[in-house]
């Protein structure tokens, strides 16, 4: 396999680029990654932090559309767009991408990339041989890392933003060949990509391989993608996120909504499987989307005037976990229950 490091501005602008079109096709806002103009100090945090900076000439609401109804691939060159040689400019002080920034992390994979495909194929029987050329582009924007495999099947792109860790790399690498050999994806499903269940069973897959086996010995750094983007935490960054894809023109559309106290999909269909309990609380919370709904309010609402005397935190966390596990079952992914300690609960749909 030959690797190949790929430093240059034009992927930069690419990048971006790229970043705008699943943005329009509101792919982070259904995988519950948040998108901000600005990348917090490093941690957990980082890993599920879109970075798409604001410019002094932003993309212009024409190119917004042609990238909504672009068919979502990756990689596909966007330099037809007006707004494409606009951002140039604004883009070359804020990217960090050099050869000298790239330099730590190239050693690390160039030390631990050898003993990574070893253990996949001795331990696991994992199969990297089918893959010739693994190219990878560091980036300054976008998310942690994406991966796409090219026309010929063969060959990889890697983009790895330059703030994560190394372990980015052989984690992409595997849930790359996982699609490839496992899980084959159709043109139908790739444009379906956020509907799908897809990016969910590989990066289960692959949170466990790299967290739970001898691998995380090799790369103990690891962050495991699913917990990073955990639905029930960073309540103020699931908020900056949403007003800034407003200001960028992109409401998250409600994945739940409720009409004579039923609870509906966005597509119509009734939730399952909610206690009348559970349904009363739940729409309680889609009342004051966006607000705190403190622990008094949700009790009254289980218990009507006894709710001083059946008074329960223990009971009121319980019901909240419950629609919680309800939401997923579901495959309600972008409705957010937080958890505002000591007060109550806040849900966002």
């Amino acid at each position: 396999m030959k690797i190949n490091w790929v430093i240059n501005s034009e992927n930069e602008v690419n990048r971006y680029f790229y970043t705008a079109k699943v943005i329009a096709h509101g792919i982070y806002g259904q995988l519950f990654f948040n998108v901000l103009p600005y990348l917090p100090a490093k941690g957990d945090i980082a890993k599920k932090i879109v970075y798409f900076p604001r410019t002094s000439k932003p993309i212009s609401s024409s190119d917004w559309e042609k990238l909504k109804n672009e068919a979502y691939k990756f990689d596909k060159p966007l330099s037809f767009l007006s707004s494409y040689e606009n951002v140039v400019d604004d883009l070359k002080p804020i990217s960090n991408v050099s050869e000298e920034s790239t330099k730590k992390i190239r050693a690390e994979w160039e030390e631990n990339g050898d003993k990574f495909f070893k253990i996949m194929r001795d331990t696991f029987e994992i199969d990297f041989s089918s893959i010739r050329t693994v190219n990878i582009l560091p980036t300054t924007f976008g998310s942690s890392g994406t991966y796409n495999l090219l026309n010929n099947k063969d060959e990889i792109n890697i983009h790895l933003r330059i703030d994560q860790d190394v372990s980015v790399i052989p984690k992409l690498l595997f849930s790359a060949v996982v699609r490839k050999l496992y899980l084959p994806i159709t043109s139908e499903i790739r444009n379906h990509y956020a509907k799908n269940s897809d990016w969910l069973i590989t990066e289960s897959v692959s949170d466990f391989f790299f967290k739970f086996t001898t691998i995380n010995k090799l790369l103990p750094r690891f962050v495991p993608t699913l917990s990073s983007v955990n639905i029930e935490k960073d309540t103020v960054v699931y908020a900056e996120s949403k007003k800034y894809l407003n200001e960028l023109g992109f409401s998250l559309d409600p994945s739940i909504y409720y009409e004579s106290d039923i609870v509906y999909k966005e597509n119509g269909i009734p939730l399952k499987s909610l206690t009348n309990q559970e349904k009363d609380v739940l729409v309680l919370l889609m009342s004051k989307n966006g607000n705190l709904v403190v622990y008094e309010e949700i009790a009254q609402k289980m218990w009507g005037d006894l709710y001083l005397d059946k008074f329960s935190l223990y009971a009121i966390n319980k019901v909240v976990f419950q629609i919680r596990q309800k939401l997923k079952i579901n495959n309600i992914l972008s409705a957010r229950i937080m958890t505002v300690r000591g007060k109550g609960y806040i849900l966002y749909c």
